[in-house]
């Protein structure tokens, strides 16, 4: 005859097999001051740093979010961010064809709008970086607005 704490412990391990692996936050910053920029450079995601550090124990997939007020100065080209992480653009953010947002309309004030992007990308164990770069595309010097960021990692 099994005892009641023999089924208790048999019911918590198949309910431990059973349940779905769980997506936890491994890192966040957010930043709620302007960031223009004019030229490419790395964006400020929160207390003034421009990266955000995370570490994995074990090989994983994380995505990687970026989400922010983003508005171009020019009615030619749009703003392009490339998320780097050790210094290398992930998916479809590497490289100049890939609009975060574009620039304002004819007869309007503004191309202002809250963007965001998700990549994922395989990492092995140990400690990462992200950086986010914004950078004009199509009219040189035009001014590239963020505004109230958040980047967030997660697996």
């Amino acid at each position: 005859m099994k005892t009641f704490a023999t089924i208790a412990a048999a019911t918590v391990v198949a309910l431990a097999l059973a349940a779905p692996a769980s997506a936890g936050v491994l890192a966040y910053a957010s930043n709620t001051a302007p960031d223009p920029v004019n030229a490419p450079d790395y964006l400020i995601l929160g207390n003034g740093a421009t990266s955000l550090a995370f570490s994995v124990t074990v090989p994983k997939v994380v995505m990687i979010t970026f989400t922010a007020e983003c508005g171009f100065g020019s009615d030619k080209g749009y703003a392009a961010i490339d998320i780097l992480v050790d210094g290398i653009p992930v998916g479809a953010t590497a490289g100049t064809d890939d609009a975060f947002c574009t620039g304002r309309l004819p007869g309007t004030v503004s191309g202002l709008g809250m963007r965001s992007v998700t990549v994922p990308l395989p990492v092995g164990p140990g400690a990462h970086s992200v950086r986010v770069k914004a950078y004009p595309v199509g009219a040189a010097g035009a001014t590239v607005w963020i505004d109230d960021s958040t980047t967030i990692v997660h697996d």
